[in-house]
């Protein structure tokens, strides 16, 4: 495309030198690029310029290993994880999971978690199939829509409510029979005519079956106690979260967290650190706010719906710095790398994807491909005919596998040391095996563990079990035994000394983990207290920020208490009328010294014949005719920045002239202040402005006068005895202390 200047095509200088992966890794990976390599569409010639490390590169390490069931894979990924952080890789951060799909990401994270491996994940899509972050989604969807079903059924089958089948099959129930009760079909009289006028009325009856409906009104069906009692209890939270549903989404999603408990829960199951990823997803949620001021729920599970369904990355997010094993989708690896990269699940239709979802003849959501802006480089329909749809469909399938053809290769290449594929044939509820991905392959893997099963391991009953799922019996003594420490503590029926005594011997018989657990519980309780009791204080410290601003020192001058006040709490104040009055006039003192002329202050834009806009057309011509009016200052309206000990204090000045005609006599500048108004001027305003003029100048500050122009009056006044630099620098380091 850029040939030389003698019309020579340009030297062309492929990146063939890799110096981050080993040469056993690039191998594999050369071999994942030669479809790419032999594609046709490619307008210049790769040849067969390979990807090579420098000369005397650790060679690298490809491990491989196929498993019949899905949970087999995962324990065995964690299992070399841990081995690998033992033996080959140092830090838990040189290691990564590359997952095609988001869903993967929750199993494994969780299968990291029980093993107290730190994980982080890496974007939106996978933290939202973890079963916490889930949970609060699910409630989002009600409280937007109450038919929101499989979100409820998958509340009401959580732990937290744990809804038996008989009691849910009762709930489904008695949602047909209040869909049916308000459906116009029930008020018709059999004929012809009310049977079309309820068909048109409302196509299809059973849409609007409601169970959150039916938790508010349950009726006379032979529920358990312990069900009404719950479902009750449900159906109080969801109404209350529906009347916050108008307040910033933001805030909304926080309050679903707090009503749901879901960060204690996390903290009691699985230690302090396990909330990190719920505030993840919770920062997430604040960036779409921030994106779009008037964000909605609605607005908002479309978001994580797109997020979850494609996985493209719509969140920019990166891995933190923390020493975890960071969990990420491959199209978020692009540009980073690790010492171990592990790739599970490479199983076929699942990486390479088969699914096409930009065939805009079969997809209504996709865009049309000539009207895409990169129309010249995809697949085009040639023809309306089955033979030009079929040809299409090919050409798209034949784009997509290239895609994933390039995704296998960056997944590959993220690896500088090792490099361990996985894959299996069976996950529960499967009925056909899934076969071993093209890449696995690729990578030397053998397929043949896999196959040791013909039908779905995962499928056959092996025990019975029990629904919904038991509590762990110790864990809940174990909070029953906390729960009743504290009470006995509020109502002053035990000894502080004695509940000391009791949480010590539990601490000693306590494992490593649970020591460590309540240690860290000890330092967040101290912090808790120690904030509290500072809330509690009468008496505040405030520190003084970087900079302060002229006005901020003249208040601190007079008044201490309201200038600490001001910044322990900043709040923007309305302008007064008499402050919006000087900016304006400011404002046309600034274009009047700009244009270097007089003109004519009726010319004023945005002026208007009321009350106001007089007495500012009044205040300008008197200007214009004083003694400051034909004469151009030095500078006007002049922003300045002073070092007085260790604080800058930054201003305006509002004019500063050198010798001229306005420059009283035996001075060598002068700094005006414009007055437009009737309060006191502050001489400390002018000190500071005198002093920053002065410096700038490299003129002595007894050489500069300053003084007030009252505008009005066509006065000056000038000011005497102002403050030097050892007094402001005095007052200033005051204000510290």
């Amino acid at each position: 495309d850029f040939p030389l200047w003698d019309g020579r095509p340009a030297t062309v200088l492929p990146l063939t030198i890799n110096r981050r992966s080993g040469p056993r890794i690039l191998d594999v990976a050369n071999e994942l690029a030669a479809p790419l390599r032999a594609d046709e569409t490619i307008a210049y010639d790769l040849g067969q310029r390979l990807l090579r490390a420098p000369e005397g590169t650790p060679p690298g390490q490809v491990e491989t290993m196929a498993f019949s069931s899905w949970p087999e894979e995962l324990e065995w990924v964690v299992n070399r994880i841990v081995a690998a952080h033992e033996t080959d890789v140092g830090a838990w951060n040189e290691i990564a999971v590359l997952a095609r799909r988001n869903a993967d990401i929750g199993p494994i994270y969780s299968s990291l978690l029980d093993r107290d491996v730190p994980a982080e994940i890496v974007g939106l899509g996978g933290l939202l199939t973890l079963p916490g972050v889930a949970d609060v989604v699910s409630t989002l969807r009600l409280v937007d829509d109450v038919g929101a079903n499989p979100d409820l059924v998958r509340l009401l089958t959580a732990p937290r409510w744990a809804i038996g089948a008989g009691d849910l099959e009762l709930l489904g129930r008695r949602a047909k029979e209040l869909a049916r009760a308000h459906s116009p079909w029930a008020d018709g009289d059999g004929s012809l005519e009310a049977d079309l006028s309820a068909a048109l009325a409302d196509t299809d009856p059973s849409e609007s079956v409601s169970l959150a409906e039916a938790l508010t009104d349950l009726g006379d069906g032979p529920f358990s106690a312990e069900a009404r009692e719950r479902f009750a209890a449900l159906g109080d939270e969801l109404a209350m979260l529906r009347r916050h549903a108008a307040e910033p989404v933001g805030d909304l999603v926080r309050r679903v967290v707090a009503t749901l408990g879901i960060e204690v829960e996390l903290a009691a199951v699985r230690g302090p650190g396990a909330t990190v990823q719920l505030e993840a997803f919770l920062d997430a949620v604040a960036d779409f706010a921030t994106v779009d001021a008037d964000a909605t729920v609605r607005g908002l599970l479309a978001y994580l719906d797109a997020e979850l369904e494609h996985g493209t990355g719509l969140d920019q997010a990166l891995p933190s710095r923390a020493d975890s094993v960071k969990l990420l989708t491959i199209h978020r690896a692009k540009g980073l790398e690790w010492d171990m990269v592990v790739l599970p699940a490479l199983c076929d239709k699942t990486f390479p994807s088969d699914r096409v979802t930009d065939n805009w003849v079969r997809a209504a959501h996709a865009l049309p491909a000539p009207l895409r802006g990169d129309a010249a480089s995809v697949a085009q329909l040639e023809e309306a005919s089955d033979a030009g749809f079929k040809a299409y469909d090919e050409a798209l399938r034949a784009e997509n596998r290239r895609s994933e053809d390039r995704l296998a290769y960056v997944a590959v290449t993220r690896a500088r040391r090792l490099l361990v594929a996985s894959t299996h044939a069976w996950r529960s509820g499967d009925v056909r095996r899934r076969s071993a991905s093209p890449y696995f392959l690729t990578l030397g893997g053998d397929p043949a563990p896999a196959l040791q099963h013909d039908v779905n391991p995962l499928s056959v009953a092996t025990q019975a079990v029990a629904w919904p799922a038991p509590v762990d019996l110790d864990k809940v003594a174990r909070r029953r035994a906390a729960a009743s420490m504290v009470q006995r503590l509020r109502d002053g029926a035990a000894d502080p000394e004695t509940a000391r005594r009791e949480v010590s011997a539990l601490v000693d018989a306590a494992p490593h983990e649970v020591t460590t657990r309540l240690a860290s519980w000890e330092a967040d309780v101290t912090t808790l207290l120690a904030e509290a009791r500072n809330a509690r204080r009468r008496t505040v410290d405030v520190a003084l920020p970087e900079s302060l601003t002229a006005s901020q020192v003249m208040l601190g001058a007079s008044d201490p208490d309201g200038l600490a006040a001001r910044l322990a709490r900043p709040l923007p104040r309305p302008p007064s009328r008499s402050s919006r009055f000087g900016t304006r006039f400011h404002e046309w003192v600034l274009r009047h010294f700009a244009a270097a002329t007089l003109i004519d202050p009726d010319d004023l834009r945005d002026v208007e014949d009321d009350t106001r806009d007089a007495e500012l057309r009044e205040m300008c011509r008197a200007f214009a005719e004083g003694r400051f009016g034909e004469v151009l200052p030095a500078v006007c309206e002049f922003p300045f920045s002073l070092l007085v000990g260790t604080e800058v204090v930054r201003g305006r000045i509002d004019a500063a002239y050198g010798p001229s005609p306005v420059t009283p006599d035996g001075y060598e500048a002068l700094v005006v202040d414009w007055k437009t108004g009737s309060s006191p001027p502050d001489p400390l305003q002018l000190a500071l402005y005198r002093l920053a003029w002065a410096e700038l100048n490299d003129l002595d500050v007894s050489a500069v006068a300053a003084g007030f122009y009252h505008v009005r009056d066509d006065r000056l006044d000038l000011v005497d005895n102002l403050p030097g630099r050892t007094d402001i620098e005095a007052l200033v380091a005051g204000l510290g202390r």
